[in-house]
């Protein structure tokens, strides 16, 4: 394969060569912007402001998902999974300290992070399946999705082929942990905010 030559200016100069950046990870993007730094008044309740930006270039943001408290850092042992709903009833989700840092954790270690227990591919019940030995949900008791939660719910096993939903979380200043959006569709449901009943702090 012969080498593309190098673009020139209408002086004759050989044009900078343009070497593309590896997409920002949501937190990188987050921080650059300063979107999310504060919250949004929706229907009587405070939504966080947040904006993912994909490998493909596409964004999601996030406007009207309520930031409810789920618990405390003091309440966290590695391994051990805290079941919660968010953002309605019925969405199960699990918060679990890993133990080692993970894409979106938070917390003084970065390992904190929350993840939906309904598998992406047909719903099946995740809850009662994590394995903390390798840091995964699964596998699905119905085609053995499995799902590593330190690379942000990547499917690594089974028949699913999208990230599990991700809880986004943040961490104050008193060591209080709120959910505060997800990001992806929960199974079953076009935006995760409805048909349903939101979920209260």
């Amino acid at each position: 394969m012969e080498n593309s030559p190098t673009p020139e200016s209408s002086s004759g100069t050989p044009e900078p060569s343009t070497v593309s950046s590896p997409p920002m990870t949501r937190r990188q993007f987050l921080t650059y912007t300063g979107v999310g730094v504060g919250g949004l008044v929706v229907g009587g309740a405070v939504g966080a402001v947040l904006t993912r930006v994909f490998s493909s270039g596409q964004t999601q943001v996030l406007t009207t998902y309520p930031q409810v408290q789920v618990a405390h850092l003091s309440d966290l042992q590695p391994g051990k999974p805290i079941a919660f709903d968010y953002p309605l009833k019925g969405q199960s989700s699990y918060l679990i300290k890993l133990g080692k840092p993970a894409i979106d954790g938070v917390g003084p270690a970065g390992d904190v992070v929350a993840f939906s227990t309904i598998c992406v591919h047909m719903g099946c019940p995740l809850a009662g399946h994590y394995q903390d030995a390798h840091k995964v949900l699964g596998p699905c008791p119905c085609h053995l999705s499995t799902y590593d939660l330190s690379l942000g719910g990547m499917p690594v096993t089974g028949a699913a082929t999208e990230n599990l939903p991700q809880i986004e979380l943040s961490v104050d200043g008193s060591g209080n942990i709120f959910a505060k959006g997800v990001w992806g569709v929960i199974y079953g449901f076009e935006n995760n905010l409805q048909p349903g009943t939101a979920v209260k702090s």
